[in-house]
């Protein structure tokens, strides 16, 4: 069923903001009541949206509520990490997971060989429970590295070094006989964010995902912005020391060098030599080879001198460069995902010292400073939230 592009308008809302009233859509969408009744009924009639009971009073006749139903048809997400870790998920339109599937791969995997994996663990989930596979309306893929998500192309990637400019999109579509939609993974996890997350409801938001790599997400105006060629956010390959390290990408001194999950756990090894008395030697059981990214922030939280001094290390040049992202995109709010999250209150308060430091006082008292709704399934669910919006941007039909 296709829809006219005041319905997706419509549809864009409920899934954003509802549960939501038909008198609130007219008031932001500017539409006439009998225009949001008559539009709502065809959304109704397709399954996509249903009335989830009425808004408390505030003295007057209480509005019914509209949100999605959440409960008919299913998106289908998939999640590459850096280390080759593949999560295949099938979620409603409410994020809820209803099968998982979880396989780690080679870095010398072939493209063909993980369509056929992501094939096999695809049937696997709709095996699991009847009826999913006639409900199931796309397939998002989140994939680390640089991607074209206008054509599909993987560019290159992290965790299979080998790749380089493979169509997969298309690959997975002609095999699946499915829409198939592919972005990198932190776009994903920004929409993961956008649509169910912590930037819901929001129109202008940065996603900041600290893992093995530094990159950022952006939402301007609702919308996520991707660049003219789909890559932008690159943030861990920002200068941010001429006479630093010398990072994978061949630059010198890049931002990632030094915020970044490796760069936290190489200072931890080296710290643990000389800091005998810290807690995170018992930790690791006196062998910092054993030494988690876990362990750093357990031990932080437990007090421990060196865990909280490294974490401050990473959060510095983090906190630095965001009070300078405040000062130039002055948004609403900034959202920490990756590993770095698993920190907690202790960096979002050593962060936010930063940015209230550093920022321009009006920018810096005003941004929100928050940790990721999800975790490290994030770009999964991103994903799934990708198809999600196509079918709200009609790309999609249902």
């Amino acid at each position: 069923m296709s829809f006219s592009t005041d319905s997706l308008k419509v549809l864009t809302l409920i899934g954003r903001q509802g549960p939501i009233s038909r008198t609130r859509i007219g008031r932001l969408l500017n539409f006439t009541p009998s225009r949001v009744t008559r539009l709502s009924a065809a959304l109704l009639a397709s399954n996509l949206i249903h009335e989830i009971g009425r808004e408390e009073s505030t003295g007057g006749r209480r509005s019914t509520l509209l949100a999605l139903r959440e409960n008919h048809h299913v998106l289908c997400g998939v999640g590459i990490s850096y280390s080759s870790v593949v999560e295949v998920v099938l979620m409603d339109l409410r994020a809820n997971i209803l099968e998982e599937e979880k396989f780690v791969l080679p870095s010398e995997t072939e493209p063909e060989d993980l369509v056929d994996r992501i094939e096999g663990a695809f049937k696997a989930c709709l095996a699991n429970r009847d009826g999913l596979a006639q409900r199931v309306v796309g397939i998002g893929l989140g994939m680390s590295g640089l991607v074209n998500p206008f054509e599909g192309v993987v560019h290159s990637s992290r965790a299979f070094p080998q790749w380089h400019e493979v169509d997969l999109g298309a690959m997975l579509s002609k095999r699946m006989g499915l829409p198939v939609y592919l972005d990198n993974e932190v776009a994903m996890a920004t929409l993961a964010e956008l649509w169910f997350g912590q930037g819901r409801g929001s129109e202008n938001f940065l996603y900041f995902s600290v893992g093995p790599g530094l990159r950022m997400g952006i939402v301007i105006d609702g919308n996520l912005y991707r660049g003219g060629t789909g890559n932008a956010g690159e943030l861990g390959h920002i200068t941010y020391d001429d006479n630093g390290p010398i990072c994978h990408c061949g630059n010198v001194g890049c931002l990632e060098v030094f915020v970044s999950s490796d760069a936290l756990l190489d200072q931890a090894h080296a710290a643990l030599k000389s800091h005998s008395t810290s807690i995170l030697v018992s930790k690791c059981k006196n062998r910092s080879e054993n030494l988690q990214l876990w362990h750093i922030y357990q031990a932080a939280s437990e007090g421990d001198r060196l865990a909280l001094t490294l974490i401050r290390g990473l959060c510095t040049p983090l906190g630095r460069t965001l009070a300078n992202i405040v000062n130039i995109f002055d948004t609403e709010r900034l959202v920490i995902g990756g590993n770095l999250a698993q920190g907690g209150q202790i960096v979002l308060d050593i962060l936010r010292e930063h940015i209230q430091l550093r920022s321009l006082p009006v920018r810096g008292r005003n941004v929100q400073l928050e940790l990721a709704a999800f975790g490290t399934g994030s770009p999964s669910i991103g994903a799934g939230a990708l198809i999600l919006q196509k079918v709200c941007e009609g790309e999609i039909t249902v």
